[in-house]
């Protein structure tokens, strides 16, 4: 099976697009191939195709993360204590995205300037760190 990192590795250079590489699209991807789920076929593909329509679709599905507490157990975890493969839920405004951990200390986020390995604190808005599982 292929690890996070190198899920990240083959993502480094991709171009933002809406509804094939972003917040959603990467994060779900890896969970979709680290647990065997179609989150991004049966949930997310063609949803949205551009900054409207995603902010549509945030307002009327809720956090991202409840694709994943519908399907799976999950643990909030304190700040502090997560590890690689939690996930970082975080929102602003009306998103509600989430993000890849990769140590304690780096997460691996997507926004429309591509990808970026940030420190936890970098990400804006309100969060919490679950494990799935």
């Amino acid at each position: 099976m292929m690890d996070i990192l190198e899920y990240v590795d083959i993502h480094k250079d991709a171009t933002f697009e809406w509804n094939k590489f972003d917040c959603t699209t990467f994060a779900f991807g890896w969970i979709d191939i680290a647990y065997g789920t179609r989150f991004v076929n049966d949930f997310i593909k063609g949803k949205y195709r551009c900054e409207k329509s995603a902010r549509d679709f945030a307002k009327m599905s809720g956090p991202e993360w409840d694709y994943l507490t519908a399907d799976f157990s999950t643990t909030e975890i304190l700040e502090g204590f997560h590890n690689r493969g939690d996930i970082l839920c975080y929102s602003y405004e009306c998103w509600n995205p989430i993000a890849l951990v990769l140590s304690p200390n780096r997460v691996a986020v997507v926004n429309e300037s591509g990808l970026h390995i940030v420190k936890p604190d970098h990400v804006i808005g309100k969060q919490k760190f679950i494990r799935l599982g």
